[in-house]
């Protein structure tokens, strides 16, 4: 399968010298691409220009994407165009490195890769890039950023999502999720498949995953809403409480414990509480759930 590159490169490279720098490269395809001006924007970290750059490309169906980008969000949706849109807002420290800095799309063997190219390979303190891809569909969907939120809605088989500073969602994968965040919150909400969570600061909010769950903060709140057929799960913080709400048809045995707070289970009719732990068996029985903290109250509600 030939290589797809789309670039997108400074604007005072005119059309004419682009698109025969493009074709001088084997395997690069420019479908469409622009930009708009410069802009300056100062922050906490010191000045920086930006400008916004966008491009699209063909579409190849069921195919994965990978997504990768430093100090700046990701969004991977679903489009209403037949191509591969994507825009970036891209920061620089000045004019000479921002005109230098490449908007990237390559797809081998078949999955779509976006990221952005810095000159000299680096990226300095303080610059970044956002960038979304709207995408028509596709399968397994992967996400990366160093320093800000990661969404993917509507798109993929699979999703494996991960910021080490911000927050992380997945809304309506069709399958299983993986997401992980070092200081922010995780929200996947309905999920095809098993969901997995983690993240050292910051609350968990997991609604209509049909399959198994498993879940740990270190410093955060997790709320579990478990779907007809969804479970077993496993729910894990250090510092803050756990909420779980489970379906009718719920069959299974739930352990719940905490160190510094109360255990309350409600199945719609009586509430039974204990200050440390508590376990039952709901239904028919089956296999056994998991829900703890060390300093928080668990609550787990259960319909007759």
């Amino acid at each position: 399968m030939p290589m797809l590159m789309p670039m997108l490169m400074p604007r005072r490279l005119v059309p004419a010298a682009f698109a025969a720098l493009c074709f001088a490269l084997p395997g690069c395809v420019i479908v469409n691409g622009s930009e708009t001006a410069n802009m300056r924007e100062d922050s906490w970290g010191g000045s920086t220009v930006k400008r916004n750059a966008t491009l699209e490309i063909a579409h190849a169906a069921g195919s994965p994407v990978s997504v990768e980008s430093g100090n700046g969000s990701i969004e991977v949706i679903r489009g209403g165009g037949p191509q591969v849109e994507v825009s970036a807002e891209i920061r620089a420290k000045d004019d000479a490195r921002l005109g230098q800095v490449v908007l990237r799309a390559e797809r081998s063997s078949g999955e779509l890769k976006v990221w952005v190219d810095w000159p000299g390979g680096k990226r300095l303190s303080n610059e970044g890039a956002s960038l979304t891809v709207r995408v028509p569909d596709a399968s397994a969907v992967k996400a990366e950023t160093s320093n800000g939120a990661v969404r993917v809605e509507d798109v993929g088989t699979s999703a494996d999502l991960r910021t080490s500073n911000g927050a992380v969602r997945a809304m309506r994968v069709a399958g299983p999720v993986e997401a992980r965040a070092s200081n922010g919150k995780i929200v996947i909400e309905d999920a095809a498949g098993d969901a997995k969570a983690r993240t050292s600061n910051g609350a968990i909010d997991v609604r209509g995953v049909r399959g198994r769950a498993d879940l740990e903060s270190s410093n955060g709140s997790i709320e579990i809403r478990v779907p007809e057929g969804g479970g077993p799960f496993r729910a894990v913080t250090s510092n803050a409480s756990v909420s779980v709400e489970l379906p009718a048809s719920f069959a299974g045995e739930i352990s719940a414990s905490t160190s510094n707070g109360s255990v309350r289970f409600d199945d719609g009719k009586g509430e039974v509480r204990s200050r440390d732990s508590l376990t039952r068996v709901i239904g028919a029985g089956g296999e056994k759930s998991r829900v703890s903290t060390s300093n928080g109250s668990v609550t787990i509600r259960a319909p007759k």
